[in-house]
């Protein structure tokens, strides 16, 4: 009966380790990206750009399987409220786990490199006509 005991004990002990270590799998980066992110603050070469205004800070990205998707806000016309300006959906691959390029229509290719990425933090850096473009979202649920 002890040795059964033991068994069963040590049995147990197996499981549970072998549980825990698949439950602290990571999560890969396509996994972490999937998902709508909101703008929470933009620098250009560092800086804030002096037009950036709380419409611009609305403005949202989504990615799903190869797609990628901004959506860009405006003031409507009495300047109280924002309203969606425009959205544009673009091709994208994650070429590593910091770097994803995206594809505009016209062909164009802009590499993206992701600075930071959890499960409520996004921050990426592209390169737009010599200027570096840093911006940072939050997870919207």
């Amino acid at each position: 009966m002890k040795q059964l005991y033991k068994l069963s004990v040590i049995i147990f002990l197996s499981l549970s380790f072998f549980s825990c270590v698949a439950d602290e799998e990571e999560i890969s980066t396509q996994d972490l990206l999937f998902g709508k992110w909101k703008t929470t603050s933009y620098t250009e070469n560092g800086i804030t750009p002096n037009d950036f205004t709380n419409c611009d800070y609305e403005r949202t990205v989504e990615f799903s399987d190869n797609e990628i998707t901004f959506v860009d806000f405006m003031l409507d016309d009495t300047n109280t409220d924002c309203i969606i300006d425009e959205t544009y959906n673009f091709d994208y691959e994650l070429i590593n786990d910091s770097l994803f390029k995206i594809t505009r229509p016209n062909g164009i290719v802009l590499e993206n490199e992701i600075l930071a990425l959890s499960s409520t933090e996004l921050k990426i850096k592209a390169m737009v006509n010599d200027v570096a473009e840093e911006t940072t979202f939050e997870r919207i649920y």
